[in-house]
């Protein structure tokens, strides 16, 4: 390659990108994730655990 190499992405960082890409396409194909109304804010979130077994109060 005679141009800038920051242009490119490398191999790894490809094989990273469809490593996710997969999951979300196959999880499509499937029938999920599940759909939601347009101008909402999306599906609810989930409380993350916190060390100890806390859980934050929503």
């Amino acid at each position: 390659m005679n141009s800038d190499a920051t242009l490119f992405q490398r191999a790894d960082n490809i094989k990273a990108s469809w490593a996710v890409l997969d999951d979300l396409l196959n999880a499509w194909a499937n029938g999920k994730p599940e759909p939601y109304e347009a101008g909402s804010d999306g599906r609810a979130w989930l409380p993350i655990d916190l060390p100890g077994g806390n859980v934050p109060k929503s």
